[in-house]
């Protein structure tokens, strides 16, 4: 629903590192693996598979926006958004200090694929990053 607000705003932790996804229209089945191999090491992995909950509507961003090039009126474009992998691995130095070091992957469904508006938008989403933290 176009203005509703979000109640739980960490959207990484509900819907993905890569922030492709609002929380309106979209049904998000998900899995979350939590490691801690070391005591200093936390590894954590989760997969989301997105698809509307109405086909004949848009998909939303995370600023609860609908996004105008990715709507279907008709619901011709179908209702698979995609499928989503995150890897985040946590490396504790000090009690101050981490360095993160994350992978995501969208693989696009046919959703996005069928309202790109050229090739270049219909293509699979990937970020590499790395991160460092310092805590006073």
């Amino acid at each position: 629903m176009p203005g509703t607000s979000q109640q739980q705003p960490f959207g990484h932790y509900y819907m993905g590192f890569l922030d492709l996804v609002g929380r309106q229209n979209i049904r998000d089945f998900n899995m979350h693996l939590y490691l801690h191999p070391a005591k200093w090491i936390a590894f954590n992995a989760q997969y989301h598979f997105f698809s509307l909950d109405k086909a004949a509507d848009a998909l939303y961003g995370v600023a609860g926006n609908p996004n105008a090039l990715r709507s279907s009126p008709n619901a011709a474009a179908g209702g698979v958004v995609g499928q989503e992998i995150d890897i985040l691995i946590n490396f504790h130095l000090t009690t101050q200090s981490d360095i993160i070091l994350g992978y995501s992957r969208m693989q696009a469904g046919e959703f996005i694929r069928n309202t790109a508006p050229n090739a270049n938008a219909a293509r699979d989403s990937e970020l590499f990053y790395a991160m460092y933290n310092f805590r006073w």
